[in-house]
């Protein structure tokens, strides 16, 4: 039986002026924290030990709280990885060892089995068990994000990507334009809004793209746009009917509509709050063609707006946990992203610059968001630490494809 071996080192340094100091005690909820440099060798030299390293490269870093660099510059240790990946033709697995050099311990044993030979995969797993044992929370090695690509002279587009960008492929196919996609809770199926030059529809698709279901509506009024209820037998609906928008609630399995807010004004862009309790949604019913965000008490039926004084505010997303809320606001000539706290009714300014920034949703384990930013001409993707700091790119598509609207799997 023919095994090969691969032992992968992980290091992982402070990289605080010499200071070691445990990762328990890193404040990764401050915008000005610093990743955590992982240092990885692999033995013995190899395509199967250098796609392996890449893989893991690439998935620790877009979490934004790691940083692969080369040995040299390795500084003081803070936590060790030995990972040994035996390949056989009975079995593949990966068999690791996380050390916390500070301490002198070993905190986790773990083994993975690779999948078809599947090193890609590996590596995905093998990082997310790094961020639970390190920060806790899940990993986002398995989530996807829909979004809306408009490439130059063509209508707009669905596609879905991996977190990692290793596939980017286009989802919608239909004639026309579609965007403005929406997860079900179960992140099986793409609640989307499609355009043709008569008309605008909903369309329900399955990830797998099998057939798409259009929703029906009456015929006096056109839907705009809609997102999923936390049950995922309902959705909320921003209709249009004589030059009004307002909000609507409809039963996916008999395509009853009933009214949720209905006001003289505008109401737009609803969001269902985990616990299925409150709305956030967009409205100018304070100043004329100066929207904010408004939060609807389905019990009470009581409204109260968010403490935001700026010129326009829109596109409220909830956090996993539904006790804070991402938001673009105009602020002054650009939109920014702001983060709204329930519990202490303060918001939080997360992104800066003279660009606009747009259109923020939260990952599944809610430490990171991603959102479409015009930095150099075009929309384009990015990823964020959901505390702010820095950025990163999360495609590679051509410098002309306009990126927005994305949405990220639950």
């Amino acid at each position: 039986m023919k095994i090969f071996r691969i032992i992968l080192l992980f290091l992982v340094l402070s990289g605080v002026s010499g200071n070691s100091r445990g990762v328990d005690y890193f404040d990764v909820n401050s915008p000005r924290f610093r990743p955590l440099q992982v240092v990885l060798v692999t033995n013995p030299p190899g395509v199967s030990s250098k796609k392996l390293y890449n893989a893991i490269r690439e998935n620790l870093e877009r979490t934004l709280f790691f940083s692969v660099v080369d040995p040299v510059f390795a500084a003081a240790s803070e936590l060790a990885f030995v990972w040994d990946l035996q390949l056989s033709n009975q079995r593949q697995t990966v068999q690791g060892i996380l050390k916390d050099l500070k301490e002198q311990r070993i905190r986790r044993n773990f083994e993975i089995k690779i999948r078809n030979s599947d090193l890609q995969q590996a590596a995905r797993e093998l990082s997310d068990q790094m961020i639970q044992e390190v920060l806790n929370v899940p990993g986002l090695g398995q989530s996807r994000i829909a979004y809306t690509a408009k490439p130059p002279g063509s209508n707009k587009q669905i596609r879905l990507i991996d977190f990692d960008g290793k596939v980017d492929e286009r989802f919608s196919y239909e004639l026309g334009a579609s965007n403005l996609a929406h997860w079900s809770p179960d992140g099986q199926i793409l609640l989307y809004t499609h355009f043709t030059t008569t008309s605008t529809e909903l369309a329900l698709q399955p990830v797998d793209r099998s057939q798409a279901r259009l929703l029906r509506f009456p015929r006096e009024i056109q839907p705009m746009g809609g997102s999923w209820g936390p049950d995922g037998e309902e959705i909320l609906v921003t209709v249009m009917k004589e030059g009004n928008a307002d909000i609507f609630r409809y039963q996916l399995k008999t395509g009853e509509m009933f009214p949720l807010v209905k006001w003289p004004s505008l109401e737009t862009s609803p969001a269902w709050s985990p616990d299925g309790q409150t709305i956030a949604f967009v409205s100018d019913r304070q100043r004329f063609r100066q929207p904010g965000i408004y939060l609807y008490d389905i019990e009470s039926r009581e409204v109260k707006s968010l403490p935001f004084e700026g010129k326009y505010s829109s596109a409220p997303r909830w956090s996993p946990n539904g006790r804070q809320l991402l938001f673009e606001a105009q602020q002054e000539k650009y939109f920014q992203i702001f983060k709204y706290n329930l519990d202490t009714d303060q918001i939080q300014q997360l992104t800066f610059g003279p660009f606009n920034s747009e259109q923020p949703d939260w990952s599944p384990n809610g430490q990171q968001i991603v959102f479409s930013s015009r930095r150099g001409g075009v929309h384009k993707l990015y990823f964020m630490s959901a505390y702010g700091g820095r950025t990163i790119r999360v495609t590679n598509q051509p410098a002309g494809v306009a990126e927005t609207a994305p949405a990220w799997s639950k």
